[in-house]
């Protein structure tokens, strides 16, 4: 709209609402996107068909004709991406189109790819090809996982047709062997011409043109491993015969042992007293009960727990390395040291009762990384008021209730001046390892008036907790 029709508008609506100024009038643009027509579908013959479209080999629950739309859209006053169907995301950049068409025992497809940017406006006839009834590959099988029922084989498939059937299939020594989802069920493909296949294999219909998913196979059926065993990918199309298209071998390792174990206190050497902010070592005496040798790992965990007040604190010991016998004893080192408030003040001594819980864990298993993550279990300031160039005082209690140390730092922040940034001492993780942290600033030259003192605690430079209050300078 020109300003003279802007104009001339404004005023037609000023006289109608007896008003002398010009009245405001908004627009908000419904998208902003690049536009993808498709015609009709047609054969190698040259006639017009139906055929679905995808995109990025998702169904979109569409035939051609369609027209798409990528780019973004309002939600309200947030932009977002277009979705070309529920969760199917159609931003700007690259993406690919597959119009598809299955009939007569004969597969048919059309692909094009494309940069979509804002002002696109393209037309496409997408002109079938005849191209392999049958498809689909193996890109990767691995075992990853086990319980005591089952070994736990990953696989990833490629190159799939959505939506049509297939199934994952397993053999080992002579026969076949039973093969479900990794919850002990099978997605069933409701085929009957799948025969021995239906009842063994695992079915799944794909709705892209990848697949991945976590399978079970028996410790029974393999012998409780230590073996080799054939992964198989079958299509099964809505029209045609069962088709094999890859096999891949995945070797399972021997199954693994339940891992057992008792904890013997009365025999382990526990001290009947200690002193608070002093450490102490405790010696806790493990049997291990499983049956078969294999190399292991134990830890133990001490936890206090008190008597007479509601206080519990607890203690790891670092993971032990042994090649496990039935009924071998293993000792394992652990490092107390109870805070000054596991006593209370008039009292010499606090009763507490002690409990274990001991973990085993193959040898090699890697343990999970642990982060460090410290914040702000109180804070006291001076004074909430003060002027430029004044000294101020917060009082802070951190905690680092992560998995692991860092580096960490406290700074501050008032009108968008920023305040100093400040280096604490280690803090190790544990409910028990609090500091208490001074820090001091100079109030910076502002304004007088209220504002907002926002402190942050990174570690390592990752943030973990802010605390704000209210300060006026005067």
């Amino acid at each position: 709209m020109s300003e003279t029709e802007e104009e001339v508008l404004g005023e037609e609506l000023g006289e109608e609402l007896g008003k002398e100024e010009k009245p405001l009038i908004r627009i908000q643009v419904g998208r902003r996107a690049a536009r993808l027509t498709l015609n009709k579908a047609v054969s190698p013959e040259g006639k017009e068909v139906s055929a679905k479209v995808y995109v990025d080999g998702n169904y979109i629950g569409h035939y051609a004709p369609e027209t798409l739309f990528f780019g973004k859209t309002w939600d309200g006053d947030v932009q977002k991406a277009i979705e070309c169907d529920e969760g199917i995301k159609c931003d700007f950049g690259v993406h690919e189109i597959l119009v598809d068409r299955t009939a007569y025992n004969k597969y048919y497809l059309w692909e094009y790819s494309h940069n979509f940017q804002l002002g696109d406006d393209i037309t496409q006839t997408p002109h079938l090809r005849q191209g392999p009834f049958s498809k689909g590959n193996l890109e990767s099988v691995e075992w990853v996982d086990w319980d005591d029922v089952c070994a736990f084989v990953e696989f990833k498939a490629i190159n799939l047709i959505p939506r049509d059937s297939y199934v994952i299939h397993a053999e080992y020594g002579d026969g076949s062997i039973d093969i479900t989802g990794g919850d002990g069920t099978d997605i069933d493909v409701t085929l009957g011409r799948l025969s021995t296949l239906s009842s063994t294999g695992f079915g799944f219909r794909p709705t892209k043109s990848t697949y991945d998913e976590k399978v079970c196979i028996r410790w029974d059926d393999i012998d409780d491993g230590d073996c080799d065993v054939d992964i198989m990918l079958y299509h099964a199309p809505f029209i045609g015969p069962l088709k094999l298209l890859a096999t891949r071998t995945v070797h399972i390792p021997y199954k693994p042992p339940p891992l057992m174990g008792t904890v013997d206190l009365e025999n382990s050497i526990i001290p009947t007293h200690i002193f608070v902010n002093e450490p102490e070592t405790f010696v806790i005496r493990a049997i291990n009960l499983t049956e078969v040798a294999i190399p292991v790992e134990f830890r133990e965990t001490l936890e206090f727990r008190g008597v007479t007040a509601d206080k519990t604190y607890s203690y790891t010991s670092d993971w032990s390395h042994m090649l496990v016998e039935k009924d071998d004893i293993v000792d394992l080192s652990i490092d107390v040291k109870l805070p000054a408030a596991a006593i209370r003040t008039d009292e010499l001594y606090e009763t507490y009762d002690i409990f274990s819980i001991l973990e085993g864990r193959v040898a090699g298993e890697e343990e999970e990384p642990g982060y460090p993550e410290v914040i702000i279990v109180s804070k006291a300031i001076e004074k909430n008021t003060g002027s430029v160039g004044e000294e101020i005082t917060v009082i802070m209690i951190l905690r680092n209730i992560g998995g692991g140390s860092g580096s960490t730092r406290v700074s501050g922040a008032i009108n968008g001046t920023d305040l100093p940034t400040v280096g604490t001492p280690l803090i190790e993780p544990g409910a028990l390892e609090e500091i208490t942290f001074t820090y001091n600033f100079v109030v910076p030259a502002v304004a007088l008036g209220s504002y907002v003192i926002v402190i942050t605690i990174d570690v390592d430079d990752v943030v973990t907790d802010t605390s704000r209050f209210g300060f006026t300078v005067l």
